[in-house]
């Protein structure tokens, strides 16, 4: 559940969405959007599979710690760390995921629904812009080009 605006956890949720680059450039109002449609947060364990390539896309997660290793089959292509995205790619356009993502480090992230996720998109240019770009580099990461 989605801290409230005057639980005390509303304000450390915003300072943690304020670390992704993406967002760095909202004002409190539109920031405060993104965390309204965070839905809960989650952890994982080293090993712990967050995404897996070939399922449908039904959440982005915003990775507020640790590290995970991004594979296309078995292949390791990447990897994410905190204040970036997982699964925007898919959430975005109702996709199925292009990689897996295994978390290598305990983990904790955000989730936010595709559903949410698509109507900040919308409602946040300055948001898509950035995401667009880079889920052009990482399709060209995970496609070898």
């Amino acid at each position: 559940m989605p801290a409230m605006p005057n639980d005390p956890g509303h304000a450390a949720l915003l300072a943690e969405l304020r670390k992704f680059d993406f967002f760095d450039a909202l004002s409190d109002a539109d920031l405060a959007k993104v965390a309204r449609a965070v839905t809960e947060a989650r952890e994982f364990q080293p090993g712990d599979i967050l995404v897996e390539q070939g399922q449908v896309s039904m959440d982005c997660l915003l990775v507020a710690e640790g590290t995970a290793e991004v594979r296309r089959g078995t292949t390791p292509v990447s990897s994410v760390h905190a204040g970036e995205p997982v699964g925007e790619i898919g959430a975005a356009e109702y996709a199925y995921r292009t990689a897996s993502v295994i978390a290598q480090t305990p983990m904790r992230v955000y989730i936010v629904p595709a559903k949410q996720f698509r109507e900040l998109l919308e409602e946040l240019p300055g948001v898509r812009t950035r995401l667009d770009e880079k889920m052009k580099a990482r399709l060209t990461e995970l496609h070898g080009g």
